[in-house]
């Protein structure tokens, strides 16, 4: 997983989400690789892996506070400059992984940056389709 930049690691998550993949001990072995990362990813790869692999976790409703709880520390400075589907899918994903409300502060940062955009909740529940079908008419 080391040999993966961070573009790999995030579309690989998103490939095994599609598949629903369930190998609960890989997918942490990914986390521990993405929470080793964070700290020095550069504000560009932030704003496209980090919800691309968020979401991926999400789909697969796979908690992991320590991936979570970087990914948050992450993005936080660079909140402003994530696409919408980036915002969005970070958003949903925290919906859905954040069972214990240890993150209803970024949560809340996020869904005011998403209200100053005028996104919706349409918005946000679509960006679990991912980035590249996001906003389209479905076609």
């Amino acid at each position: 997983l080391s040999r993966f930049t961070g573009q790999g690691l995030a579309t690989m998550c998103w490939g095994l989400a599609q598949c629903n993949f369930q190998n609960r001990d890989f997918m942490w072995k990914v986390a521990d690789e993405l929470v080793r990362r964070c700290p020095s990813l550069p504000n560009r790869a932030a704003r496209l892996d980090l919800p691309e692999a968020a979401c991926s976790f999400a789909k697969l409703d796979m908690h992991h506070g320590a991936m979570l709880q970087a990914i948050a520390i992450r993005s936080l400075p660079v909140v402003k400059i994530f696409s919408d589907w980036g915002l969005c899918a970070l958003v949903w994903s925290y919906q859905v992984l954040d069972h214990d409300d240890r993150f209803v502060e970024f949560r809340d940062q996020l869904r005011a940056e998403a209200c100053k955009r005028s996104l919706s909740t349409s918005d946000v529940l679509a960006s679990q389709r991912g980035r590249m079908v996001f906003g389209n008419t479905g076609e």
